[in-house]
């Protein structure tokens, strides 16, 4: 499974909780710093899970260009990158301009909040998804099948009605309730139906 280190500032941690259930969907492990534990060094422990992750993932936004962790992150995976050739930094433009740190490197615009589009999920190694409603689909096509089927029945039910009711000396009671022998005269009713007299 891919892990992906997301650098952000805290005022865009909403944003970046929204990334990483999406990030989750596809089957990609995100790690932010809201899962560092109390009590713990926090410099440790960030340049532990930036050693560890598979790509960085940079949220661009006017406070994050001005937060010295994220450019602290962003240099460190940098200095990575040209010694060991084995990290990806993949930028995001949730707010602002682009960084001239990341401007070689090609970005996703998400400003507004959107999520980026399927390529980016793609391009960190993910699995597109199921539909959560395929299922459900299938289940609603066969409902309407369903429906389809009952209303023939009542249509041909409805003509039976009335070619039975035009023809001359049949009645009412012996539509509802049979004739002398008990047995509905209706076109197609069988005698053990349901809506015979006997039941």
């Amino acid at each position: 499974m891919t892990k992906v280190f997301i650098s952000y500032s805290h005022k865009d941690s909403e944003y970046a909780h929204k990334l990483v259930g999406e990030l989750s969907r596809w089957g990609i492990e995100a790690w932010i710093d809201d899962r560092i534990d109390y009590g713990t060094q926090w410099p440790k422990v960030i340049e532990q899970n930036l050693d560890d992750c598979d790509a960085f993932i940079l949220l661009m936004t006017p406070d994050a260009k001005e937060s010295p962790w994220v450019i602290n992150e962003l240099a460190y995976i940098q200095n990575r990158e040209r010694s060991e050739n084995n990290k990806r930094t993949f930028p995001l433009l949730l707010d602002g301009k682009t960084w001239v740190s990341v401007a070689a490197i090609q970005y996703a615009d998400i400003r507004g909040g959107i999520l980026p589009p399927e390529a980016f999920f793609l391009s960190l190694g993910g699995r597109k998804p199921a539909n959560p409603n395929s299922q459900f689909s299938e289940q609603w096509k066969e409902m309407e099948n369903l429906q389809e089927q009952v209303n023939h029945t009542l249509q041909d039910v409805i003509k039976n009605r009335a070619a039975f009711l035009e023809r001359p000396g049949n009645k009412w009671e012996e539509y509802i309730h049979g004739d002398d022998t008990g047995a509905s005269t209706m076109p197609g009713l069988k005698d053990d139906s349901p809506f015979d007299n006997g039941q």
